[in-house]
């Protein structure tokens, strides 16, 4: 009998009393009920971030590609679709931009599948010029000529940029100089800011 009083004294229950878990549950939920919200707030801000982040990416691997492929590459922007496209050796034909029939073209993105309100736009009005400093005219956010950046077998590029907005009317630009140099800025109220 001495045997089993002393077995019983060093068997120790492990676990969780339902005290416990009913205090660990509620802490998760009240942490989860302050974080979601926040984050939920600034989703506009980063899908308007990673849309501009997206067309400088897509500016850059086009004057990569046409150093690399020595011919034109460049994107075509069509602001009433809100898409743009990636293409190899661009032409005019009858006054617009096409790609050439059986040369290379990326899908074609489309800024709406971001959601949030990201669109080609000034923020309500909210951004005044475009990042090189060019006034924007009324509903024309594309300050390409014919909607279209080239760049060409030397890395250098047709001058102009392109303004995204969101639903709660925050504004990114995404720009070339001639010298092909690419940049993405942010509309700060006052102006543009990296």
């Amino acid at each position: 009998m001495a045997i089993m009083d002393d077995m019983k004294k060093n068997i120790k229950f492990a676990g969780f009393t339902l005290v416990e878990l009913v205090v660990a549950v509620g802490l998760i939920a009240l942490l989860a009920g302050i974080a979601i919200p926040m984050l939920l707030s600034n989703l506009p801000i980063y899908r308007l971030r990673a849309a501009s982040r997206e067309m400088l990416g897509a500016m850059q691997r086009s004057r990569a590609s046409a150093i690399r492929d020595a011919k034109d590459w460049g994107i075509i922007f069509n602001q009433a679709a809100n898409t743009y496209t990636v293409c190899e050796e661009i032409t005019v034909t009858g006054g617009n931009w096409v790609a050439q029939t059986g040369l290379a073209c990326e899908p074609a993105v489309s800024l709406t599948d971001y959601g949030s309100g990201v669109r080609f736009g000034d923020g309500g009005g909210s951004a005044t010029t475009y990042i090189d400093g060019t006034v924007i005219p009324a509903n024309d956010f594309i300050d390409y000529a014919n909607s279209v950046v080239v760049f060409d077998s030397r890395g250098y590029s047709s001058s102009g940029s392109v303004v995204f907005a969101n639903e709660n009317n925050e504004c990114f630009g995404v720009g070339s100089s001639s010298a092909g140099v690419v940049r993405m800025r942010k509309w700060s109220g006052a102006g543009w800011v990296q």
